[in-house]
């Protein structure tokens, strides 16, 4: 089961959610998240948030049509985002995507980043998308393909990561890659797919363009 999260942060352009729309089998909407949904007459399993930002007008809309509603306190442990991701880790779904979940708040994108960590701890793949980047955390191997123009690999680690990459042109074998160093920043593909392989360690994988 795929799981899409859309919340209330930058909205992914319109090409961007209809794509990940349709690889899903359950949406949620994260408080203002729902909004960008409506628009594109995309239809949303659950709604959950605070309400603290969704404009009232789209929140009668979804009442209207009796769309589950997880309502949460405004003063709580957890975000809404997390909150969201919570549900889907206990309905053992295999693979979650997250849309508008960066912004200019970097306290809000860097938490929402690292919920990737979260759901590697469950045996979930985990995607953060937005209309630049392509976000994953991974402690074995990843398969990319040839859809960004740069690739980057930062250990999030302080034993660092221990990093194999096969099909891409700065090559590596077996390299150890010490925590805080930039050395696996900006790397690209030279081949339609490529391989990175993290021995030990863990790291994030950053696909992005300019």
């Amino acid at each position: 089961m795929i799981g899409l999260i859309v919340s209330g942060g930058n909205k992914v352009n319109d090409d961007i959610l209809k794509k990940y729309s349709k690889k899903a089998d359950f949406i949620i909407a994260v408080d203002k998240g729902a909004e960008s949904l409506i628009e594109n007459n995309i239809k949303i399993d659950l709604l959950v948030g605070d309400f603290d930002s969704i404009n009232k007008k789209y929140l009668n809309i979804l009442e209207e049509k009796k769309t589950s509603i997880i309502k949460l306190e405004i003063e709580k442990d957890d975000s809404d985002t997390e909150a969201a991701l919570n549900y889907l880790i206990k309905k053992k779904f295999s693979k979650i995507f997250m849309l508008n979940c960066t912004g200019s708040r970097l306290d809000h994108t860097f938490s929402n980043v690292l919920l990737l960590k979260k759901l590697l701890d469950n045996n979930i793949k985990g995607y953060l998308i937005d209309n630049n980047n392509r976000i994953t955390i991974t402690n074995s191997k990843v398969k990319i393909e040839k859809e960004y123009d740069n690739i980057s690999i930062i250990p999030l680690t302080l034993e660092g990561i221990n990093v194999t990459l096969e099909g891409f042109y700065y090559k590596l074998f077996n390299e150890n890659i010490e925590y805080g160093s930039s050395r696996c920043l900006s790397n690209f593909l030279i081949k339609d797919f490529g391989n990175i392989f993290i021995n030990s360690g863990l790291a994030i994988i950053i696909e992005s363009n300019d």
